[in-house]
């Protein structure tokens, strides 16, 4: 009976040296256990999970493309009247005349007129403005305007 008792006790001795690891969580059951589950992912999953990574790739490229046209277009400088008449505004006087020029290398392709008459005395002026683009055709497009500018000190023509 002893042996008996020895074996009963050695045997549930043995099971808590068992368990000792499991003691806080409890020991694992056996569908967690299953050597399939833990073997990694179906490829079916793999192809899926690429499908998905490249559509979001290629939308991200597209964007990429979308601004950088766009900020190329930002980048082409086109010139106007306003470019003009803001160069005569800064000037303190004004002559009656015509004058011509490009816009010195800022906006290749263009040139501009101008023609400087006064309409009313005390330096009332007209100006009119014409700015020519050459396309790609080899015309001349234009771009006309008229601005009326006071300035005092302006000359006549003799």
């Amino acid at each position: 009976m002893k042996n008996a008792n020895r074996a009963s006790d050695h045997g549930s001795h043995s099971s808590f040296e068992d368990d000792a690891p499991y003691a806080l969580c409890g020991r694992p059951q056996p569908s967690t256990l299953n050597p399939q589950r833990l073997a990694g992912f179906s490829l079916l999953e793999v192809m899926i999970a690429m499908a998905v990574f490249f559509i979001v790739v290629f939308a991200v490229l597209g964007m990429v493309v979308q601004s950088l046209g766009a900020a190329r277009a930002l980048q082409r400088q086109h010139a106007d009247c306003g470019m003009v008449a803001s160069m005569l505004s800064l000037s303190n006087t004004l002559e009656e005349g015509f004058d011509s020029g490009d816009f010195e290398g800022l906006v290749p392709d263009y040139r501009w007129e101008r023609s400087i008459s006064e309409v009313g005395s005390n330096g009332f002026f007209q100006v009119d403005i014409a700015v020519f683009q050459k396309n790609t055709r080899g015309k001349e497009v234009s771009e006309n305007m008229s601005v009326l500018m006071y300035k005092p000190g302006g000359k006549k023509k003799k």
